[in-house]
């Protein structure tokens, strides 16, 4: 499925059987609790997607989009996001436990709420040991 265009698909609940969602797009998607745990996602494209609940554990983000998607308690748990673009995402009740954010266009603002830091790598390279949590 490298490279699809699956742009504004409406599923709940399931996960991709393919190895390899690399350069994929899935813009205006809604992908609610999708299972994409430990897939290749290398420069997917997820912009304004909905990902509430999706777990992402030990995915490859590198330079993925995901400006204005909607991620609420996501488990991004051990995942890669270098250089990925975060501008403007809904990270609410996210678990960021191990995730490495170096070179992506990511910060944290005042509207996130319950999100767990833990060993997380922020895009400049410092290190939140944790555990804690902005709520």
């Amino acid at each position: 499925m490298e490279g699809a265009n699956l742009s504004g698909i409406n599923m709940m609940g399931g996960y991709f059987a393919a190895g390899s969602l690399c350069k994929t797009n899935l813009s205006e998607s809604c992908l609610i609790g999708f299972d994409f745990k430990g897939k290749g996602l290398e420069e997917a494209n997820f912009s304004n997607a909905d990902l509430t609940g999706a777990c992402l554990w030990s995915a490859f983000l590198n330079d993925a989009n995901l400006s204005s998607c909607i991620l609420k308690g996501v488990n991004m748990r051990n995942a890669i996001l270098y250089n990925a673009n975060l501008r403007g995402a809904v990270l609410d009740s996210a678990n960021l436990a191990n995730v490495d954010f170096t070179g992506a266009d990511f910060a944290i603002d005042r509207y996130m709420t319950g999100i767990l830091f833990w060993n997380t790598t922020m895009p400049d390279g410092t290190v939140i040991e944790g555990p804690c949590f902005i709520n």
